[in-house]
């Protein structure tokens, strides 16, 4: 079975990362999420994200390093790569597929109610910094 490759970006401002709430309808509805999608066959990680955000959140981003990924199995196998990022001055101008997008200070991340693998990637990237 081939691997679905979607990547999501760890979009820093001002000491904050961006999150955002899928919306009614939408898979996951309610809970929240690093935004990004899908790597389209041909594009790098980096190309997708870049793409994703300018489509998704009308937002131009200076993306980083490779921050972890973790694997799903079952159903759908897929695996999430998040991605470092910035965006000095922007803010998004609209969403697709979510109903709010939120600025949120890292020590207060496990207030909101997270998608399953962005949780678990989150997990990891805060342990990750946390040990410098």
């Amino acid at each position: 079975m081939s691997q679905l490759l979607v990547v999501c970006g760890l979009v820093w401002r001002q000491g904050m990362f961006l999150a955002a709430r899928k919306k009614a309808g939408k898979a996951n509805a309610g809970l929240w999420e690093l935004p990004g999608g899908k790597v389209a066959e041909g594009e790098t990680p980096e190309q997708a994200l870049i793409r994703e955000f300018k489509e998704e959140l009308g937002m131009e981003l200076e993306v980083g390093q490779v921050l972890g990924s973790v694997e799903q199995e079952g159903a759908l196998n897929l695996r999430l790569i998040a991605l470092e990022a910035r965006c000095e001055f922007e803010q998004p101008t609209h969403s697709s597929d979510h109903d709010s997008v939120v600025w949120v200070v890292p020590e207060f991340w496990r207030l909101l109610n997270w998608c399953g693998n962005d949780a678990r990637l989150l997990e990891e990237i805060f342990w990750a910094i946390s040990r410098g």
